[in-house]
């Protein structure tokens, strides 16, 4: 293998894209405890083989539960331990099925989502009951318990996850803007800011807000980039880099990846401006919009916002799901290796999914 500097094609250069965001790293004291029982939980359904779960394992979901939601309380981060434990596995099961198998399994997961009383039938697939128990659980620990903008939220990422299909199946390659519009809901971000709201009594009215809207779209738009940035060797080596931001670039600018990476970052910190301006522009108007418990609880709500990308970016580096065990050497020397392409049994479906270990791939460089 050549050096950075001459082959930089055999690398992916990643910057410190959160060098100028305010919000820094913190874990919620909770974690190991509550992360111990959240995964036992999970792995109790034995929804994926053994060999997957080990790979599962190294998405450290509940290192991110306890890095985007350090504030919460014990129980409140098992909500999003499970929440979190949950919808990684939706993924890795939607990943693989055509746009009717993933529409089979929305519609399971919308139903119990929505009803989460309801007993599941016999013989449907494990997402329902893993649904089903999370939100029985979970809808205890919100402030309203039918947790409306939450449980929307997470609709609507069902949906795109669909509408994600849908395009695979197509095989053709989207438009960035085509991609952005999906993206916005499937890359899980908006149930992440709601369920945070809905620990914090957050009026379901605020979320029309114009400016707080506007904020929340430039959010998604702006962790899309961010992870699509960081996920992008391990979904090209996965086969499903064609539904990532840097591949679509490239095939629609005809830019090599270290100036694609490059024009991201740019974009990226203009749209990170943006967010900013518009945070100041409705921190402005906070006085006139309630008591002093409503605008505490926003402001609360506002920091939760912002803490949402710190430590979605803290936990790419810190579990194995990107960068097996080296993350932080990556982190350090902002070069990743890149994996060549595998073959992987697309056919195994539901709970005999075959999931990338990615420590293994770089363990072969």
């Amino acid at each position: 293998m050549g050096s950075p500097s001459t082959s930089p094609q055999t690398y992916l250069r990643i910057s410190d894209m959160l060098a100028d965001w305010p919000w820094q790293r913190r874990l919620n004291p909770h974690y190991e405890e509550v992360a111990a029982e959240g995964d036992a939980w999970l792995r109790s359904f034995l929804a994926l083989t053994p060999k997957s779960q080990r790979a599962f394992a190294t998405i450290k979901a509940s290192l991110m539960a306890a890095l985007v939601y350090p504030d919460v309380s014990r129980d409140q981060l098992r909500t999003c331990v499970d929440f979190l434990n949950v919808f990684f596995l939706v993924e890795e099961y939607t990943d693989v099925e055509d746009a009717e198998g993933v529409r089979r399994i929305v519609e399971v997961c919308t139903d119990a989502l929505r009803n989460p009383s309801k007993s599941r039938p016999d013989g449907e697939v494990v997402l329902g009951e893993l649904m089903r128990q999370f939100w029985d659980r979970g809808r205890r620990t919100v402030h309203d318990e039918t947790g409306k903008p939450f449980v929307d939220s997470a609709i609507d990422f069902f949906n795109a996850v669909l509408v994600q299909a849908e395009a695979r199946d197509s095989g053709r390659v989207l438009t960035t803007d085509e991609y952005v519009a999906i993206r916005i809901d499937d890359i899980g971000v908006r149930p992440m800011y709601a369920l945070g709201g809905a620990f914090l009594a957050i009026p379901d009215a605020l979320y029309d807000d114009a400016l707080l809207t506007k904020m929340m779209h430039l959010g998604c738009e702006i962790i899309t980039i961010d992870n699509d940035i960081v996920s992008y060797n391990r979904e090209r080596a996965n086969g499903n880099a064609d539904f990532n931001i840097v591949t679509i670039a490239m095939h629609h600018h005809g830019l090599n990846l270290d100036d694609t990476v490059r024009s991201l970052v740019e974009k990226n910190a203009r749209l990170e401006a943006q967010y900013m301006q518009c945070m100041r522009e409705f921190c402005s108007t906070l006085e006139r919009r309630g008591g002093a418990d409503e605008t505490a609880s926003i402001r609360g709500y506002l920091d939760h916002m912002g803490n949402v990308r710190r430590g979605l970016w803290s936990w790419s580096f810190e579990c194995g799901r990107y960068f097996g065990d080296r993350g932080s050497t990556y982190a350090k020397t902002q070069m990743v290796p890149l994996v060549p392409e595998i073959t992987r049994d697309t056919s195994l479906r539901e709970n005999q999914v075959d999931i990338l270990l990615m420590e293994e791939e770089l363990a072969k460089l």
